[in-house]
């Protein structure tokens, strides 16, 4: 993996890790202040909790009435050689 590849790699992880951090303050504060209107987003108050409350490294899940899948770090570029 040469130099160039490692920065876009840890810029397109800072990236993603900053949009996490935004959209799940903002989810927290509309599970919060206006529950009633996660209707339009088809999530319960519960639902939408659980993913405001995940740390910011964590990869996106998709949010479902089951367990939330993660999204592994790969999903960010990142890969180990063997």
């Amino acid at each position: 993996m040469d130099l160039i590849t490692i920065r876009q790699s840890i810029t397109h992880y800072l990236n993603r890790s900053l949009h996490n951090y935004r959209s799940r303050r903002a989810l927290y504060q509309l599970a919060t202040r206006q529950p009633e209107r996660l209707q339009d987003l088809g999530l319960s108050q519960a639902q939408a909790l659980s993913e405001a409350t995940r740390p910011f490294w964590q990869g996106d899940t998709e949010i479902t009435g089951s367990q939330p899948q993660s999204t592994a770090i790969s999903g960010y570029g990142l890969h180990s050689r063997s």
